[in-house]
């Protein structure tokens, strides 16, 4: 069985990896691990496929100075812009080259269902991009795909080229949730996965709840779903086996006192603001000395400007709310070991990896109730509405205020709680591959 995994999406990306390149990424190194010679990597280049080396890939992990810490995201946009530049021109060129060879569209009807208004495909220019691979070989892509062409030809390369095509579902909110996103972000994001129903062997979903999202999306654009499987994503943090642990200074002095760790990218959807309120809101009653600080360790994303200004000036929680930046896996690894406990008050996840991540390192959660936080969290973790500020002030009041019972949580968590890994993430990948020969 030659599987070739499409890691276009993490071989390119810079910096540390967190959200989808992480998962990739460590499924990735797992499954290399267990099919050995018999796992390819691939990435989408000049309309299609090439091959790349297991050296070339793992080259491609990329991590910022360490000792550059306030300047960091800066860098990374910087590098980003220009990267972006070079790269609208050169795709650019290349889509309007593609539309001309392939005729690809869809069309959403009347009745929400989409319907395919494509010419027939040049036979020859699919096989091209198909080129690498043989008949019955699996094609597997679990990175953030849905900007790409190639998930259109998906359905072409399963039917007529025998491919075995295995995708992976994380969420789906921009359809769910479409006021996070911008621009034409929900049509393009209903088409993508429209292209995956059509053309997938299987679709891995990484929850119930995402499973369950996946087939209402199914039945409300009127296409059958194909094999699904939920695979368990694993949460254990590879560390620095280096006598020095790459941990700035910033995050070091961390250890000084206790404080709450949020670890997520700085988003909308993620609700760091309930959390400012809460904080806010305690200041504004004189009560604020009952909290440790809280550390917001992630970069920042779309649409947050205004509440990186508000924690940034806000006198009256100033020194209170710490937003730490992008952090390493052994800056990772530091802030989980020495957190009081974690928050995740996100407003919905298609999964929720702080969660597990926390839970692992034997701390206590205090999470949102929306999306399958529950599901990651199970009775490990307190479970608030992501909205309800005077609750969210309340719980973390309680936890930073009642050590004994924080301690025992954190013993439940050590003795009861079962821990997922890579592997085992991996064991259900290859599970579901396995069973496509069948």
């Amino acid at each position: 069985m030659t599987v070739w995994m499409n890691v276009t999406f993490t071989y390119h990306w810079v910096g540390p990896a967190c959200g989808i390149a992480r998962q990739e990424r460590e499924i990735a190194v797992a499954l290399e691990n267990k099919l050995s010679d018999n796992l390819k990597y691939c990435i989408w280049e000049f309309n299609s496929f090439k091959e790349i080396s297991h050296e070339q890939y793992h080259r491609s992990f990329r991590e910022l100075p360490i000792n550059d810490r306030n300047n960091a995201s800066h860098k990374v946009l910087t590098k980003w812009e220009k990267t972006k530049k070079k790269w609208k021109k050169s795709v650019l060129k290349r889509l309007i080259k593609f539309e001309e060879i392939f005729h690809i569209s869809t069309v959403k009807k009347s009745d929400n269902s989409y319907e395919d208004v494509s010419n027939k495909p040049v036979t020859a220019g699919y096989n091209r991009a198909f080129h690498i691979f043989k008949q019955n070989d699996t094609f597997l892509s679990l990175g953030n795909d849905w900007d790409y062409p190639f998930f259109e030809m998906l359905s072409y390369a399963r039917g007529i080229l025998e491919i075995r095509i295995v995708t992976c579902a994380y969420d789906l909110i921009p359809i769910k949730f479409p006021q996070y996103c911008g621009g034409n972000t929900v049509e393009r994001f209903t088409n993508y996965f429209y292209s995956l129903l059509k053309g997938s062997s299987a679709i891995l979903c990484i929850s119930k709840c995402t499973r369950s999202d996946l087939l209402k999306l199914s039945n409300n654009l009127k296409c059958a779903s194909p094999k699904t499987q939920i695979i368990r994503l694993g949460a254990d943090i590879e560390r620095n086996l280096s006598s020095e642990p790459l941990i700035s200074e910033d995050i070091l002095k961390l250890d000084n006192s206790p404080f709450i760790l949020f670890v997520s990218t700085i988003e909308r959807r993620k609700n760091h603001v309930t959390l400012y309120k809460a904080y806010h809101l305690l200041a504004e009653k004189g009560l604020l000395d009952k909290l440790p600080p809280l550390v917001f360790a992630g970069m920042p994303g779309w649409g947050v400007s205004d509440i990186i200004k508000d924690i940034k000036f806000d006198p009256l929680t100033q020194g209170k709310i710490i937003l730490a930046g992008r952090v390493n896996d052994d800056e990772l690894d530091f802030l989980y070991s020495n957190c009081l406990f974690t928050v995740f008050p996100s407003s919905y996840e298609g999964y929720g990896l702080g969660v597990a991540e926390s839970l692992l390192h034997g701390k206590f959660v205090l999470a949102s109730s929306s999306g399958s936080l529950p599901e990651v969290g199970k009775d490990f973790a307190e479970y608030l509405e992501p909205w309800d500020v005077l609750k969210w002030a309340d719980r973390l009041t309680y936890w930073s205020n009642h050590p004994n019972e924080l301690v025992a949580k954190e013993l439940a968590i050590k003795q009861e709680y079962k821990p997922c890994t890579w592997s085992d993430c991996a064991d259900d990948v290859i599970s579901v591959l396995s069973s496509l020969k069948d």
